[in-house]
């Protein structure tokens, strides 16, 4: 018997941004791993970062190749190797890039329709590759989309646009309703909304048409996310948009790669963080995509070069920023990781996922694209939002109002030109938000007050149902059903026969062939319900017991005499009918029987998989409890351990004033009558270095007598009185004043009880 054919996935990650490549390079080793056969198809500049990915990801000798097709940049008048949107120089280059993409679709059509080793089980495609669609349709192949969104914000754009385009609001500071989730209310000002329903943005109305048609064409979608998360706004966007929806992460847990080592960023990143304290650092960094104007960026450096806590700032495009602000950064920050300094700007690529995972990182400012809002939820960590641009205004409503694990700076517009700001001088926009803004919301999360520590106590939350969820993730998520399964083969194997018998074209002389049979059954009634009993896992003779007839059809199908056509679809396979009688009705009975069995079966089945769905339910809700209660108990241990120092350091200030008062209450009530006349004169000399202390004390306490001082008065001199005469007093007596004494006998100065004394008396 011939055996089933590995699933063979492409995926055809949108050469945009690296904030899309990273999610499907994850996915595509998600499947690896799972067993499936997997593609990923780039250009050549992206192509190195994809397979070093992959190559840090132990899959096991799974197999996923990674294919590189050329760009054609120069034909579309791009710079050569312009092969990301984060690689032009102005925007007007933004239509080419888009241009150029086209005919790197064309390519990719080529390469997978040339050769049939070649040819995918399914493609999952990045949202800007429109052309995939036909491609899978000529293949005979499912196609799914992949946003680089959440369910949350798909969900809103859904929502926008069944309710209507916003032309009809002349106003860009008017509020739109995009309230999706029953429990929470969320309104944006139109300048917010996602470049889809812009009047103007850098992607053109075209292109955003094209996309919405491709999303609306395709067979399912797929989120890197997961249910719990974004309060089943899986569920209600499959609802609405009436496509399956997958959520399969979040990703940068299934498949976290582990450090390159021959990254110097890397190691002084680690190293860096490692020499400070538990959750004191700020980690900062606005993504791949995305860049501030100059006048903006110098505004957040003053901000945080001033903060109290560590940060770690990533700046992307740092070596094409206004050389007065490189010159302010060298002189204000520091870029080689010295352990001591308080702000290293990395200037590089910078290893986020592991970052964020590092115990001494307690918040970070991002610009809420959804791969860094994941991968700061799976490492539960808090956030400062600041959007950019895109759908990250709707991000933030989610951080912010539904999860409540972030505070917002306070951005209420879009980044103007976000893909060039700040390059090569670029951009000459004011800044929207002040030094004093970014740090009131940095001190409001990190400053351990009541609101911060509620956003970190959601956050850990998160963390816990992310680390749950992962337990959940099944290959049947991401692959296909059986039943596409057998489609996809039955299609692959009557095109290889449509070629053999010149596309099925039938001539004189020649055979009618398999594939002509298909083409005149394949939307039959009776083919349908046959492949819906090979479903089915029962036995060839209780499949021949089914009947697959409709009793209408039969009485559509009967003549005159009461004996039934021969029609097509009155095509029985089972037995031939007999005269009715006690077999029969045995036969019925068993065959009533077998078809209780099956639904009690079904039945336990469905109940047993509710049930054990509670169960890791509630197991979740226990171990989030479980976690809390842990973290308090640890908080309150640490309080307790901080009373007891505290305790013990009053303990010994007050042993040391009594030893003190009670030297001097001995100094005072010496008796002299058996001292010599030096004895005599040190005493008095002693007495009268105390005296003066004290009515200095006095003056400075505004008067009042010496009696009246109790603790604070003359006990309370054990540091600023005769205790702390080491260095001074009435220097000259052994080389140090009173508070040395090294030629008295040993004496210790006066801040010690003297043993001197009975000496004397004797």
């Amino acid at each position: 018997m011939e055996t089933a054919r590995k699933p063979h996935f492409v995926l055809v990650p949108w050469i945009g941004s690296i904030s899309h490549i990273v999610p499907m390079t994850d996915i595509g080793c998600l499947l690896a791993s799972h067993g499936a056969s997997v593609a990923i198809i780039t250009t050549p500049a992206n192509a190195s970062l994809v397979q070093s990915r992959v190559d840090r990801v132990t899959l096991g000798g799974t197999a996923l190749a990674v294919t590189a097709i050329p760009f054609p940049a120069a034909e579309a008048g791009l710079p050569e190797g312009c092969e990301r949107l984060d690689l032009i120089t102005s925007p007007a280059m933004v239509p080419s890039f888009f241009e150029a993409n086209k005919k790197f679709g064309e390519a990719v059509a080529q390469y997978c329709l040339r050769d049939a080793q070649r040819r995918p089980s399914c493609i999952v495609a990045g949202m800007c590759h429109t052309w995939t669609l036909p491609m899978a349709r000529d293949l005979g192949v499912p196609c799914y989309i992949f946003h680089g969104f959440g369910a949350f914000a798909l969900l809103c754009i859904e929502h926008l646009y069944r309710q209507g385009r916003q032309e009809g609001i002349a106003s860009p500071d008017e509020l739109v309703d995009i309230s999706v989730l029953q429990a929470f209310e969320c309104k944006i000002l139109v300048r917010q909304l996602p470049p889809h329903f812009l009047p103007s943005t850098s992607m053109g109305s075209g292109v955003m048409q094209e996309v919405r048609e491709f999303d609306m064409a395709v067979d399912g979608v797929v989120v890197n996310s997961f249910d719990e998360l974004e309060h089943g706004s899986t569920a209600l966007l499959a609802a609405a948009a009436g496509r399956k929806v997958l959520a399969v992460g979040p990703v940068s847990l299934c498949c976290a790669p582990s450090l390159d080592p021959q990254s110097d960023d890397a190691r002084r990143c680690m190293s860096w963080l490692d020499g400070k304290k538990a959750k004191s650092v700020v980690y900062v960094s606005f993504g791949s995509a995305g860049c501030m104007p100059p006048a903006q960026l110098m505004q957040l450096g003053m901000a945080l070069v001033s903060c109290r806590w560590p940060v770690m700032w990533v700046i992307r495009g740092a070596d094409s920023l206004p050389d007065d602000v490189k010159v302010w950064l060298r002189e204000n920050t520091d870029g080689d990781g010295d352990a001591d300094s308080k702000c290293l700007v990395v200037r590089g690529w910078a290893p986020q996922v592991a970052i964020l995972a590092h115990p001494a990182v307690g918040g970070f400012m991002t610009h809420c694209g959804w791969g860094s809002t994941l991968e700061s939820v799976a490492a539960g960590v808090p956030m400062v939002t600041w959007p950019l641009f895109a759908e990250q205004f709707v991000n933030e409503k989610l951080i912010v109002d539904v999860l409540g694990i972030g505070v917002s700076v306070g951005v209420t517009k879009p980044t103007a030109n976000v893909l060039t700001a700040g390059k090569h001088g670029s951009g000459e926009a004011e800044a929207e938000v002040g030094a004093e803004q970014v740090n009131s919301a940095v001190e409001k999360l990190m400053d351990g007050g009541d609101e911060g520590e509620d956003m970190r106590r959601k956050a850990l939350a998160c963390k816990a149902k992310a680390n749950a969820s992962l337990k959940e993730v099944d290959y049947s998520k991401c692959s296909i059903s059986l039943k596409k399964s057998k489609e996809i083969a039955h299609q692959e194997k009557f095109k290889e026969e449509e070629r053999k018998t010149k596309k099925g074209k039938i001539k004189k002389g020649r055979v009618f062939t398999l594939p002509h049979c298909y083409d005149v059954l394949k939307d039959d009634e009776k083919w349908k319900k046959r492949e819906d009993l090979d479903d089915l896992h029962l036995s060839d003779k209780r499949k021949r017991t089914i009947k697959l007839d409709d009793d209408d059809e039969e009485d559509d199908a009967s003549s005159d005499d009461g004996k039934r056509s021969p029609t097509p679809n009155s095509v029985s396979y089972s037995k031939p009918k007999r005269p009715d009688g006690c077999k029969k009705d045995k036969t019925e009975k068993k065959k009533r029987k077998g078809d209780d069995e099956l639904k009690n079966a079904m039945e336990a089945i469905v109940k047993a998989r509710k049930e054990a769905n509670e169960v890791r339910k509630m197991a979740r809700t226990q171990d989030a409890a479980a976690e809390e209660r842990r973290l308090a108990a640890e908080e309150r241990r640490v309080a307790a351990e901080e009373r007891k120092v505290a305790l013990e350091e009053r303990k010994v200030s007050n042993e040391e004033r009594t030893r003190l008062l009670e030297w001097e209450k001995h100094l005072f009530f010496l008796d002299t009558t058996n001292l010599n006349a030096a004895q005599k004169e040190y005493a008095s000399l002693a007495q009268q270095e105390v005296l003066i202390q004290k009515r200095a004390m006095v003056r400075a306490m505004g008067g009042g007598a010496l009696g009246a001082m109790g603790v604070g008065g003359i006990g309370a001199m054990g540091v600023g009185g005769i205790g702390a005469m080491g260095g001074g007093g009435m220097g000259g007596l052994g080389g140090g004043g009173f508070g040395a004494m090294g030629g008295m006998g040993g004496l210790g100065g006066f801040g010690a009880p003297p043993t001197l004394w009975p000496r004397w008396e004797a």
